[in-house]
């Protein structure tokens, strides 16, 4: 079945509209209409007469991106990013340093005054600095934060979302963002795939990527089968 955010390409969205898009594709487990509302004040988005987004404003934005097939909500639970959206978000969001810069900023620190973090990045922390190191095109802390994922994923494999290579070639908007990577974060989102951990800015980076890129092509379509 089509999403139904396929309808309404990205474009057509209004700014405060796609800034909330824009926290939520940063945030895997989704965040609660109170934090929401301050993220949004705090980066100074404006509705489209240019007034601050207040409470009002933001039910509406809420509203029409869950008819819009854009976010999901269980009663309950936070406010989350469609599964299906998230690489159509991210891809927008690569082609928006500005933008991607200041939910830098303001998504780490909010993420670390979180009571679960305790002086140490928990899950979420790890999430995110990992996908900012992604799109920011960071090769080092892209690795680094690669691995404390990894090391989370040894402890609490159950509970865990896809690894970010998985996720980049869910549908074609994420493989149309992998192929924008550069090649060195190509083969960082690819180390798990690939089964071989390739160093910094070396002559194979791009041959890497691109047999990473086939062979999860292939595999997702049953048409191969993983190379040793």
């Amino acid at each position: 079945m089509t999403d139904l955010f396929a309808a309404h390409t990205i474009d057509q969205l209004a700014p405060a509209h796609l800034a909330v898009l824009h926290a939520l594709a940063l945030l895997p487990a989704g965040e609660s209409r109170p934090n929401l509302l301050t993220l949004l004040q705090l980066n100074l988005i404006r509705d489209e007469q240019g007034k601050a987004v207040n409470n009002d404003k933001l039910g509406e934005i809420l509203g029409d991106l869950e008819h819009q097939g854009w976010i999901v909500r269980t009663a309950g639970l936070p406010y989350r990013i469609a599964a299906g959206a998230r690489n159509t978000v991210l891809l927008q969001l690569l082609h928006d340093r500005q933008e991607r810069t200041a939910w830098d900023e303001l998504l780490t620190e909010h993420l670390s005054m979180s009571p679960a973090a305790r002086g140490k990045p928990d899950l979420a922390q790890i999430q995110l600095r990992l996908w900012l190191a992604i799109l920011h095109g960071q090769v080092g802390a892209a690795q680094d934060w690669l691995q404390r994922y990894q090391q989370a994923a040894a402890l609490h494999s159950s509970s865990l979302p896809q690894a970010p290579f998985k996720r980049l070639f869910a549908n074609a908007a994420g493989r149309q963002l992998f192929d924008q990577l550069v090649d060195d974060i190509q083969c960082c989102c690819c180390w798990t795939t690939c089964r071989r951990p390739t160093t910094a800015s070396t002559p194979s980076a791009r041959a890497t990527a691109t047999r990473c890129r086939d062979w999860t092509t292939a595999t997702a379509t049953g048409t191969s089968s993983p190379a040793s």
